[in-house]
């Protein structure tokens, strides 16, 4: 019984995967329109890294770095966190890394899962 439980849950996962969401951010368009970029639905790895790094800007830049993939479906950064630091103002990196967290907030309820940078934070001094 649990090993069916557990290939249904599985290819649940893998069919998720496969799907990609567009996410536009308007601050790092050029004058043909916002900077496309696609992700997939978080695993729990990706989730447990974000939320457990303390400081919020890495934590916004560990999203970038992780969920920001191409149309087809390659990373865009290769542990490259340090450098999103470097090159991102932090108004953009936060709201880029928001955009591209939407997905979790919209799935699990208003307050979502802490992803938001502002959330985490909260959920930290609380």
């Amino acid at each position: 019984m649990s090993l069916e439980i557990l290939d249904r849950a599985r290819a649940l996962k893998q069919q998720a995967s496969e799907k990609l969401r567009t996410v536009e951010i308007a601050d790092l368009g050029d004058d043909n329109g916002p900077l496309t970029v696609y992700v997939r639905p978080i695993t729990n790895e990706e989730l447990r890294r974000i939320i457990s790094e303390p400081d919020r800007i890495k934590r916004a830049a560990l999203t970038i770095d992780i969920r920001a993939l191409d149309e087809k479906g390659k990373r865009l950064f290769a542990n490259e966190a340090t450098e999103i630091i470097r090159a991102f103002q932090p108004k953009y990196l936060l709201n880029a890394s928001e955009e591209i967290n939407r997905d979790i907030n919209e799935e699990f309820g208003q307050g979502g899962l802490a992803v938001t940078v502002d959330n985490v934070d909260a959920a930290k001094n609380s």
